[in-house]
């Protein structure tokens, strides 16, 4: 049954492709669904004649066959308005010959009820267009036509076939039977073909809603970032004061070329934390791992270093909360700038050591330096306020170990993590 309905499916759809809309689809599947039936219903005709031995009758519907098979190729190569005609065009010979060359009492002309469903369908329809208004008007003048024009001087001799009284009864009962199956096929074809459209404008219906919704979100989201961009520039106006206050406060007595490279550096290390933000597809889906890498390399990178020894080590934690990247950030980025500059300082390589993992209910940060990097914090005063003061900001913990020339940040797992 599986198989059934996949070839039926197949040949319904051939044609069509994803760009086409709801009616279009309509359309050709109605043309592929009209040339299927009658293909079927004449290859159970060509079967009935070669039993009879009608040859006439046998060529005849069996070139029709072939046409029917032709109008799903058409489609196939999308000439479907060809296909169409093709279709009005053996469909009204059919009929014709049926009424002309059966005997009245054969009931040859039963064929125009189901061909009448067929042509209502087209007009009345989501698939009417101006191709089935005049299809329509052809196919009343062949009608008439054959209904009042007597051919019977036109039709050639050896095309005449004699009946016997038994075979006239059972032609005109195959037809009426035939006749009555199309309308029954053609009716449940339209209907399984309407409930077909409908599942696909509810699905389309559904997808634009979904689309609907992801886009209110999607501004719902541009919004709170948008008033997230406020506050953080707020709040990265205020840290920036603060800084010059500083520098103006503990460098006193320094020249000028120092202290705009102090403000140079840290107005730099911002940039940096606001670049990875902005430049991420979902600020509030950075994980926690690839946020401090990111600062500690990007820092790196700023002092190009060309030689410098770094063991990492992270332990998956989770995303980081939108509110502590900026004061994480800077933390990190003054910690392992003092770092390097004692280092370069000295003339010696930087060699860092770096360890994120969770305890209990802090996330801990370990830097550990071969030497006293470092400790430069507690000589520099502004990177010492400023680091303690951010670290407020988000109730941590900030703890220099001497023996092992590290510091460890103890960061409250709700001050971090992302809900």
């Amino acid at each position: 049954m599986k198989r059934i309905k996949y070839l039926l499916k197949f040949i319904f759809d051939i044609g069509i492709d994803g760009t086409m809309n709801i009616t279009d689809k309509f359309r050709i599947r109605f043309i592929n669904g009209l040339h299927f039936l009658i293909a079927v219903i004449l290859i159970i005709g060509v079967s009935h004649w070669i039993v009879l031995d009608k040859k006439p009758f046998t060529y005849i519907e069996l070139s029709c066959l072939l046409l029917s098979l032709v109008g799903l190729v058409l489609n196939y190569f999308k000439k479907f308005n060809a296909s169409y005609i093709l279709f009005y065009l053996y469909t009204n010979f059919l009929i014709a010959y049926n009424i002309e060359l059966y005997p009245k009492s054969i009931a040859g002309y039963v064929y125009y009820f189901p061909f009448a469903m067929v042509l209502g369908i087209n007009v009345m329809s989501s698939i009417k267009n101006n191709l089935s208004y005049f299809l329509l008007l052809f196919s009343f003048v062949i009608f008439l036509i054959v209904m009042f024009v007597d051919f019977d001087n036109a039709v050639p001799k050896n095309w005449r076939v004699e009946f016997s009284e038994e075979e006239i009864t059972w032609v005109r009962n195959f037809n009426i039977a035939i006749a009555g199956l199309c309308v029954i096929f053609f009716t449940y074809f339209y209907m399984w073909l309407s409930d077909a459209q409908n599942r696909e404008i509810k699905d389309l219906i559904n997808k634009e809603k979904h689309l609907q919704q992801q886009l209110i979100q999607s501004l719902n989201q541009k919004d709170i970032l948008l008033a997230e961009v406020h506050h953080r520039v707020k709040n990265n106006l205020t840290i920036l004061n603060s800084i010059i206050n500083m520098n103006i406060d503990d460098y006193e007595g320094e020249s000028t070329e120092v202290v705009l490279n102090s403000l140079k550096n840290r107005i730099y290390n911002m940039s940096i934390i606001h670049n990875l933000l902005y430049t991420h597809e979902n600020i509030d889906q950075i994980s926690i791992q690839d946020f401090i890498k990111k600062i500690i390399h990007s820092t790196i990178h700023f002092n190009d270093l060309k030689e410098i020894n770094i063991t990492e080590n992270y332990d998956y934690i989770g995303k980081i909360k939108v509110s502590a990247v900026i004061p994480i950030g800077i933390i990190l980025n003054e910690m392992i700038s003092n770092a390097i500059r004692y280092h370069v300082d000295n003339g010696t390589t930087p060699c860092l050591n770096i360890n994120v993992y969770q305890h209990n209910d802090e996330i801990i940060i370990n830097l550990m330096n071969a030497n006293e990097g470092f400790f430069e914090i507690k000589k520099d005063k502004v990177s010492n306020k400023l680091i303690h003061a951010l670290a407020e900001q988000i109730n941590s913990k900030i703890t220099f170990n001497d023996n092992e020339f590290g510091i460890k940040i103890s960061i409250p797992q709700e001050e971090l993590l992302s809900v």
